[in-house]
């Protein structure tokens, strides 16, 4: 592996203080080794040193701008990287300026994509390559690929957490292709201590290939070698770079006469249906493509011409010169005029082309991009400067007399602006028939319900994949969409059609990030700032699971408490931003907080805890909703886990049961269970949720105790749980201390029980007299258990759920459960629990 040299240019602070970026510049330098400078031009006899070593790196191949990372000032540069996605920039046909990192960033921010990723707690790195034309794709995939190693391993900036973090890769259009063969490379060649590669997404990507009008090619080909136009000139030599031709199906050819002309490769020989397939095929992590055309079945309706061009000079009924470019487009079928063009010259040249082929791809189902205006443009202002108005030319032999020249337009009209870019089933990757889609008639004609986007299977070689369907904002548009089509325009104005179906293409990609990052097994996100916000069990295309934070461009609605006091640092209040304190083993209440009105319905208890012990990694932490400060109407939330590892995490508890429940409550309080340990609390707060919970998953064991999967767990010291045996069998002892004392049987997660319902708890004997039970927080549901039925050699006593479910604070008003809670109403009490069940 080649390494890489790096140059840190700048630091650069944006306008708001949370979004810190760094940019880097790096040179693939071969074995010359790692150089590093803060600036290009050396303050330092280090950096200067650096810098003559490393002097070819002002020819960077790579630069990256990374937002908002972790700050830590034990690493060179200050920052970590945690969750790192990497997103790729795509092909830059400009001829005129040059592509920036900060042109990149101003696009991504304008969907406020940077924004919501740091939100969700990654950390976005803008990748752009310096040359996507004129380097072919697979030497930019190399470069990536040996970023990536080089993120790995550094001294210069961390990624402690790489294993478990891993790397996500969106590439958009070009850099999809380069983003995934370079992810193929690295992942086939890392060794296991390097970070893997978690998702691989493109965003409108030419997996097999992108189209433009062939008649375009041969207009372009005419005006800059016969008509002399500087802007065809610049465009010809940008498609013939490798960067470009290598992903285009449209090829020139020379023929023995030395005539050039244009015609559809789609090989085994090329890049993409060869040696790609290999990243394409690769299964050794998730790939999710989305695709910006429609799938409707049938191509845009369209002019069969796209502009006429046509501007004279004469000069008393005499043509003096002439410029000519028409360009149309044909039916697969067909084989027609595709292109004309002419310039002529009195006395002087006439030179003139008429092309006529095929152009199957025009039109093909796929996101668009107005190459005819552009050439339309181009051509138009250079024949107006050829042959301005009031234009004036000197008489021959040298005389100086200028005669007036007559000049006008005979044809000037654009009639189709647009044509296809990125065909649809290109950028899904999609098979038919077993070959590439491309290059079969179902390019054309296949439709959104002939595939399935979130389980294709063998009809593409990705794992999910998405197009313009009609849950998409974007399909009842008469025509396909721009290709990576910004929503603000130059005028300032913002075409909300266009932000929407970004806004989906985004979540699409993320709502899929989002189940893969779900361990189902625990129950939990590994990454937690998806709690709450991302549904795992919902499909990708209900757009009403869509989280606020993509719907608001980024910007999340999260709301501060007006009121905060900690048990542990009484010196502390909301003003602190982060609050310590050492918490002793057993249950204790930490902090209150004031809601400062009733608690929103639908939303998120949000709050940040880091803790460290030396006895133990075990913590749990639970949620209480009082309707008053002292501590009335307590409602309890489900416990979750608290790692003890001393790293920040994000726990949340979703409010999400009944409107008319939720605003009968405004405090919080913070409980925290362990064996004890130093526990730092940072910015409590409020947020709005994405979605609906729907009914989580059946509990399918009609049996809670005994159970393996259900554990008793005591809620405070004054409980003691054990074993009990004796000649009547075995069963689980609860002895009660105090009044209040209680254990409970801990499902791990909330189950739906709507297949069941009653309950049954079987007993000793003389035990259980002062014990009730409820499920949850449902204490007004207690259920005593005296009075039981003789049933053999124990007591039983059957139990309604409607009784000891709360369904106003359940999903769906349905019944559901997290745990099952027995609690003494006597200061000492003994229950001795033989079967629970349903």
């Amino acid at each position: 592996m080649k390494k890489i040299c790096l140059i840190l240019c700048l630091f650069v602070l944006s306008d708001f203080v949370f979004a810190r970026s760094y940019d880097l510049f790096f040179h693939d330098d071969g074995d010359k080794g790692l150089c590093v400078s803060k600036n290009p031009r050396g303050n330092t006899r280090r950096d200067r040193y650096d810098i003559f070593q490393c002097r070819t790196s002002f020819t960077n191949d790579i630069r990256i701008r990374v937002v908002n990372p972790k700050e830590n000032k034990n690493q060179r540069y200050g920052f970590d990287i945690v969750r790192p996605i990497f997103i790729i920039d795509g092909i830059y046909l400009g001829t005129d300026t040059l592509r920036t990192l900060e042109s990149f960033y101003e696009e991504t921010m304008q969907f406020g994509l940077t924004d919501m990723l740091v939100e969700f707690g990654y950390t976005p790195i803008l990748v752009q390559f310096s040359e996507t034309v004129r380097k072919s794709l697979v030497e930019n995939s190399f470069h990536f690929a040996n970023l990536l190693h080089f993120v790995c391993g550094n001294r210069y900036f961390g990624f402690p957490n790489m294993q478990q973090d891993g790397i996500i890769v969106l590439g958009v259009s070009q850099g999809g292709i380069i983003g995934r063969y370079g992810a193929y490379r690295y992942d086939i060649e890392r060794n296991f201590l390097e970070a893997p590669i978690r998702i691989y997404g493109s965003l409108d990507s030419p997996h097999q290939g992108a189209v433009m009008p062939k008649g375009l090619f041969h207009t372009i080909d005419f005006w800059s070698k016969k008509g002399g136009s500087a802007d065809a000139e610049a465009f010809a030599d940008l498609i013939k770079g490798p960067g470009a031709s290598e992903l285009l199906l449209t090829n020139e050819i020379t023929k023995e006469s030395g005539d050039t002309t244009y015609e559809d490769d789609l090989s085994d020989s090329r890049f993409l249906f060869s040696e790609y397939r290999k990243a394409a095929e690769h299964r050794n992590y998730p790939s999710i493509l989305i695709a910006q055309g429609q799938l409707k079945g049938i191509s845009d309706v369209h002019p069969s011409k796209y502009y006429e061009l046509d501007r004279i000079a004469k000069k008393g009924g005499v043509v003096l010169g002439r410029a000519q470019s028409e360009m149309s487009t044909a039916e697969q079928i067909d084989s027609k005029q595709i292109a004309f063009n002419r310039v002529y010259k009195f006395n002087d040249m006439d030179a003139k082309k008429k092309v006529s082929s095929q152009n199957a791809f025009d039109f093909v189902q796929g996101s668009t991009y107005p190459f005819s205006q552009k050439i339309y443009e181009s051509l138009r202002n250079g024949f107006k400067d050829a042959m301005p108005e009031n234009m004036k030319q000197s008489l021959p032999f040298g005389s100086s007399t200028k005669i007036s020249i007559n000049t006008s337009w005979e044809d000037d009209t654009l009639f189709q602006k647009n044509s296809t870019f990125i065909p649809t089933v290109s950028a899904m990757d999609l098979y038919c028939n077993n070959d590439f889609s491309i290059r079969r008639n179902c390019a054309f004609t296949e439709k959104y319900t002939d595939v399935s986007f979130e389980n294709p299977g063998a009809r593409s070689s990705a794992t999910a994949m998405f197009a313009v369907d009609p849950t998409h904002p974007r399909f009842y548009e008469p025509t396909n969409g721009r290709h990576i089509e910004l929503p603000v325009h130059s005028s300032g104005e913002v075409d909300t059609n266009v932000l929407l179906g970004m806004q989906v293409d985004i979540w699409r990609f993320m709502c899929e990030v989002a189940k893969y990052d779900y361990d189902f097994e625990k129950s939990a996100f590994r990454n937690e700032n998806l709690t709450g916000v991302f549904n795992p069990y919902g499909s990708c295309m209900d757009l009403s699971n869509m989280p606020e934070a993509i719907r608001n461009a980024g910007l999340v609605k999260t709301r501060k408490f007006a009121y905060a006091r900690y048990d542990y640092n009484t010196s502390a209040t909301e003003m602190n931003e982060a609050v310590s304190f050492d918490v002793p083993a057993g249950w204790h209440k930490v902090a209150l907080i004031d809601n400062g009105s009733n608690v929103s319905f639908n939303g998120n208890f949000v709050v940040d805890i880091s803790a460290y012990s030396s006895k133990s990694s075990w913590m749990k932490a639970e949620l209480l909703l009082l309707k008053s400060k002292s501590g009335s109407g307590q409602l309890q939330l489900q416990e979750v886990d608290v790692p003890v590892d001393g790293n920040m995490h994000t726990l949340k508890w979703p409010i999400d049961f009944a409107e008319d429940v939720s605003t009968h409550y405004r405090w919080f309080r913070l409980v925290l269970n362990s064996d004890g340990g130093h526990v730092t609390i940072l910015n409590p707060r409020f947020e709005r949720q994405a979605y609906d919970r729907e009914q989580p998953e059946t509990l399918i064991d009609k049996f809670i105790y005994p159970n393996t999967n259900v554990l008793a767990r005591p809620w405070q010291e004054s409980t003691v749980l054990s074993p009990y045996a004796d000649e009547l069998g075995t069963g689980l002892r609860a002895d009660f201390n105090a009044i209040g004392s209680a254990f409970y049987l801990d499902f791990n997660e909330k189950k739906n029980l709507e297949k069941y319902a009653r309950m049954k708890v079987s007993y000793w004997p003389g035990t259980c007299q002062g014990t009730s039970l409820y499920f949850d927080s449902y204490k007004k549901g207690q259920y005593s258990l005296k009075g039981g039925t003789a049933d053999g050699l124990f007591v039983s006593k059957e139990i309604p759920l409607s009784s000891v479910i709360d369904t106003t604070i359940t999903p769906q008003n349905k019944f559901s459960a997290s745990r099952l809670v027995f609690q003494s109403t006597l200061s000492t009490e003994v229950c001795i629990i033989n079967q629970v069940f349903f």
